[in-house]
């Protein structure tokens, strides 16, 4: 058994428990959509079947089983469950079970594997969860502080952090991708070995100019770059080239053509 799955509903993280509230709650084509999304993290391939998801390894094996059930008030539709998973020789699956005693927006995850008959992993959407609002509440502006907190290796996709402040953070190995950082600052950082690129100043907006300041670009590489009206302003320039050639000589060379300049 993957121990990874086998633990993926618990604990729930708040972002995912708020997508799979708001997908389990539509349909089975959705609900199956955002499975599949996770499928791969796990090294599987999502097959979508009816009211079954079923997680294939690399090899063919069956590593779980996903189901939907609309209504929990008939005991026939969670045998079913067991004897599809004896049928397939399945070591782990998921009902998403609606709770209709607990009221029409109730959802709940459990457990069923070797291990154990059956475990209640979380309330994913309705009273008790923290997903009890409107479908729209991961959209709701909000403020989070956090401090003294490891999250090394997270993930953050499609988050709006406007006007956030980063402070004495160790970002070194991270990546971001797709960042709007306009009119962001940012200071005392050191980023050697970083790699920037297809970066500008305002796509899709006026541009802005971008002001460098105290950096150290000592030995770096700038290639396939517009630097249409840039200003190079008190600045040491040694052993700094331009197509190989030293930009100190060639300010050497200007200053000799041009001496009242």
């Amino acid at each position: 058994m993957n121990d990874d799955i086998f633990n993926m509903f618990y604990s729930l993280a708040r972002e995912l428990q708020e997508i799979l509230s708001r997908a389990v709650r539509t349909s089975n084509e959705k609900f199956a959509d955002i499975l599949a999304q996770a499928a791969g993290q796990y090294g599987c391939e999502q097959i979508h079947e009816g009211n079954q998801i079923t997680w294939l390894d690399e090899d063919g094996a069956i590593q779980a089983m996903f189901f939907r059930i609309l209504d929990p008030r008939d005991p026939g539709e969670i045998r079913k469950v067991y004897d599809m998973m004896i049928d397939n020789k399945c070591p782990l699956a998921y009902i998403f079970i609606h709770q209709l005693p607990d009221g029409e927006e109730a959802w709940d995850i459990f457990r069923l594997s070797e291990r154990s008959y059956m475990e209640h992993c979380n309330r994913i959407s309705g009273p008790g969860s923290c997903c009890d609002d409107d479908e729209d509440t991961g959209n709701k502006p909000g403020k989070l502080k956090v401090e003294n907190i490891n999250i090394t290796g997270s993930e953050l996709r499609h988050v709006n952090m406007s006007n956030t402040i980063f402070e004495d953070i160790d970002f070194s190995g991270a990546r971001f991708f797709n960042i709007n950082l306009r009119n962001a600052q940012i200071g005392a950082v050191d980023f050697g070995g970083a790699s920037f690129s297809c970066m500008n100043t305002g796509e899709g907006h006026p541009r802005k100019p971008v002001i460098f300041n105290s950096i150290e670009l000592d030995d770096c590489t700038v290639q396939n770059s517009f630097f249409r009206g840039t200003k190079i302003v008190n600045c040491d320039l040694t052993g700094m080239t331009i197509d190989g050639a030293l930009v100190t000589d060639m300010v050497e060379v200007y200053k000799k053509a041009n001496p009242k300049s």
